[in-house]
């Protein structure tokens, strides 16, 4: 019997490369280390896989479905109190003064506030943000303001955070979906930004 081993070889393309089976490598072991640390495991999850979308055909749907089931371990233990969502770290609080703007309600909890969002940018489940926000880096971010206006001018965050005094307003918030919280708002009247720009039209 004769065997012709070049039909056997494959071609060079189908060869998985080096770094897209080692991103495969180090999202297994995130997994495995999602499903027997918890939180801390969950988001080295998310952070192992966050290039598989980009390395391999099919990788955001190999790389969404570890996600979603660590999301969905993530979900079970918020909500039998077995984990805390995390607080954001490295970050210090925004100082701003108390508006005549607020509720006599009581404000939603701290942990119901940060495991109940829609922010579709960082999945669709309500706790999806507070899995993986804490990998958004805001800084370096600058805005660019053109058009319009008789300034024009590119602001970094530092700048756009210190162009008016800071308030706190205590909002009661209703989603489309029927839900609401009375959770505070800090920031300041648009008013400013728009004054600093000085617009023409």
């Amino acid at each position: 019997m004769r065997c012709d081993l070049r039909a056997s070889q494959p071609k060079s393309s189908e060869i998985t490369a080096k770094r897209v089976w080692q991103q495969r490598r180090t999202l297994l072991r995130s997994l495995t280390a999602s499903l027997l640390q918890g939180r801390s495991g969950i988001s080295a999850l998310a952070k192992g896989s966050a290039g598989l979308s980009a390395l391999i055909p099919g990788g955001a749907g190999i790389a969404g479905l570890a996600i979603g089931g660590a999301a969905c371990l993530h979900h079970s233990l918020v909500h039998a109190n077995v984990l805390t969502p995390p607080k954001p770290t490295g970050l210090e609080p925004l100082a701003a003064t108390p508006s005549s703007f607020s509720t006599i309600e009581k404000p939603t909890s701290h942990r119901d506030v940060v495991s109940y969002n829609n922010f579709y940018e960082f999945g669709t489940d309500k706790e999806d943000p507070a899995l993986l926000a804490g990998s958004l880096k805001t800084r370096p971010w600058t805005i660019r303001i053109e058009g319009e206006v008789a300034k024009p001018q590119t602001i970094d965050i530092e700048s756009l955070l210190k162009l008016a005094p800071m308030e706190e307003r205590i909002y009661r918030m209703r989603c489309v979906e029927g839900w609401s919280m009375v959770i505070p708002w800090l920031g300041y009247p648009f008013s400013a930004l728009i004054k600093r720009v000085e617009p023409t039209g």
